[in-house]
């Protein structure tokens, strides 16, 4: 065999394995957006768990999910008990777990 040979068979099999990085490429972003998907379909449904608390229970789990701390809360709510709060808090955990286990386990 020539050297051409061997070039131009060097030449197709590049060419073949590009292909298969091109097409792994594609399935890893067709992966990537159904996961994507999948993950904003189970935050939709764990907001609608916890838009259905009730309003103490809701204002509490929304506040620390947006992040303050409970001082900032009890400054925010101050006609509610600092005690109450994170009963509820724990409640409302509870409910949406109860509710929504699934879904959190699958964006975990």
């Amino acid at each position: 065999m020539n050297h051409a040979v061997f070039q131009q068979l060097a030449a197709e099999l590049g060419e073949a394995w590009m292909d298969l990085v091109r097409d792994a490429d594609k399935t890893d972003a067709n992966a990537r957006r159904v996961e994507r998907r999948h993950m904003e379909d189970a935050a939709e449904e764990i907001v609608a768990v916890v838009n259905a608390l009730l309003p103490p229970l809701k204002e509490v789990v929304v506040r620390r999910a947006a992040g303050m701390n409970w001082k900032a809360i009890a400054e925010a709510l101050p006609h509610r008990a600092f005690f109450s709060m994170q009963d509820d808090h724990a409640a409302a955990l509870r409910r949406v777990w109860d509710k929504a286990g699934d879904v959190v386990r699958r964006l975990i």
